[in-house]
């Protein structure tokens, strides 16, 4: 099923879900860096619930946005999607192997984590309460970090495409699961129509950061969610 999604995803691709045509770039690259780094940004700030409840300053967020997605782009496992008229940037998916933390001191999402501490430990806990990394091998386990879509294109299935697209990418390189952190419902649903069921939850309300509930009050949860991927089973796709 996954094969679909390598070229152009039309219409035909998504049924009614898709009223534009629209084409998924092979990687993430170079080129794209200023355009993906703009989009990131406005739906990283504006739309996700825990950056909201943070607001950082915009303009010092940027600065260090960039160099993440620069990283982004050499790792060879970040996809984005396009509008294949207008030709601008709808959607993104950002991925690590899951033994390359983003976070960690001198990896480069360390400066822009700098602005989220609340939210980077909280994601931390989750992990370490119900993900095992003892004894993963390099190359087995990938780590969708992120995923957006920008507010004219949802609604259309681009976010499963670009979910569905890195399935497939993780199994030719190899990967046998691929994880993901759902902050919100809607996430959350995305990753079930693909296969991925939860393997943990921690609510906003249950979650301290130096003793206080930062995110008292704010709904809901982070999901941690996990499917097995089987390299095997691109001999069997249609």
């Amino acid at each position: 099923m996954e094969q679909e999604f390598q070229g152009s995803l039309t219409k035909e691709t998504f049924k009614a879900e898709v009223a534009l045509p629209m084409e998924i770039s092979s990687l993430l690259t170079s080129s794209d860096i200023d355009e993906v780094t703009r989009l990131y940004i406005d739906v990283f700030l504006d739309d996700e619930p825990t950056s909201r409840a943070i607001a950082p300053e915009r303009i010092a967020v940027c600065q260090d946005a960039l160099a993440y997605v620069v990283a982004l782009a050499e790792n060879g496992l970040s996809f984005i999607v396009r509008d294949g008229e207008a030709g601008g940037i709808a959607g993104f998916i950002f991925c690590f192997d899951l033994l390359d933390d983003p976070t960690s001191e001198g990896a480069p999402m360390a400066a822009l984590s700098r602005h989220f501490p609340e939210a980077i430990s909280m994601i931390d806990e989750l992990e370490d309460m119900f993900l095992k990394r003892a004894g993963v091998a390099r190359g087995s386990v990938l780590h969708i970090y992120q995923i957006g879509v920008g507010r004219p294109y949802r609604g259309r299935g681009i976010a499963t495409a670009l979910i569905r697209q890195v399935l497939h990418h993780a199994r030719e390189l190899g990967y046998r699961q691929v994880v993901t952190d759902c902050t919100s419902v809607r996430s959350r649903r995305a990753f079930e129509r693909c296969g991925f069921s939860g393997r943990g939850y921690l609510a906003y309300d249950a979650f301290s950061y130096g003793g206080v509930c930062f995110f008292q009050g704010l709904e809901g949860g982070i999901s941690l969610m996990v499917k097995d991927v089987d390299p095997s089973s691109l001999e069997t796709e249609p």
